[in-house]
């Protein structure tokens, strides 16, 4: 949960097994492994194998301590600074949405060891080993298109997040589940999906990119008219939802 140990100032050793998958915001804070200089490295704090906190004014590119398994869902929260963050052979725990923090306004790529049984990367995105998850696209990125790699299957939860200078996105179909909403991707207005308006449907079910502002989307395999009735339903939903927070 939020803050375990929060507040607990004697506490200065953890172990962390590998039946620990993930270390939520706030865990250590205010502990005496925050107070342990000895477990600071260039503005990072570690702990046994984990990544606990980057100081906020670190600047460039942060390569992980090798040996690092685990990341702290909040390790890079005020990281404006960071520009490339790159994962070690050994990192192989959940990063939750650890990379797709809002502060990381500076992150373009994020590279991992090709040696790294769980994640790789592409272009400087970072994508489940087998490249069948786009798990985190930089925020700090800025393209103005991008382009999904065939064979992709899933966006994850926070595979786009408040990344602004994003504007059209193309999904080949391939894609079967999108998870994310694309919050605070402010210029997205297009989204080109190589499959049918009904694989768009099934894959989009998991989630709504629309929730927050009007997204055209195109899908290559349906025909203009039924393109057309989608888009004006989505825009007249959108319409509606914004009056009702105005008025209501």
């Amino acid at each position: 949960a939020d803050r375990t140990f929060s507040g607990c100032s004697n506490l200065r050793d953890v172990d962390f097994s590998d039946n620990i998958i993930r270390i939520e915001r706030g865990a250590f804070s205010g502990t005496g492994l925050e107070e342990d200089e000895s477990n600071r490295i260039d503005g990072v704090l570690y702990h046994n194998n984990c990544l606990i906190e980057v100081n906020s004014e670190f600047s460039g590119n942060l390569s992980v301590k090798p040996g690092t398994r685990l990341i702290a869902e909040d390790a890079f929260w005020y990281c404006s600074k960071i520009t490339s963050v790159n994962l070690p052979e050994s990192l192989t725990a959940d990063l939750c949405d650890c990379l797709s923090c809002q502060d990381c306004t500076s992150l373009k790529t994020i590279t991992v060891d090709e040696n790294n049984p769980e994640y790789c990367s592409e272009d400087g995105v970072l994508f489940s080993k087998d490249k069948t998850e786009l798990i985190t696209y930089p925020l700090g990125r800025t393209d103005l298109t991008y382009t999904v790699s065939d064979g992709v299957n899933r966006l994850s939860s926070y595979s786009f997040y408040c990344c602004e200078s994003l504007m059209i996105l193309n999904i080949p179909e391939t894609v079967q589940e999108i998870h994310t909403d694309f919050i605070g991707c402010d210029n997205l207005k297009i989204i080109n999906f190589d499959g049918s308006l009904e694989q768009w449907k099934d894959a989009n079910s998991y989630s709504n990119p629309n929730i927050n502002r009007f997204v055209s989307v195109f899908c290559r395999e349906s025909s203009v008219i039924e393109n057309i009735k989608y888009n004006f339903t989505n825009f007249i939903i959108f319409i509606t939802r914004t009056l009702f927070r105005r008025y209501y």
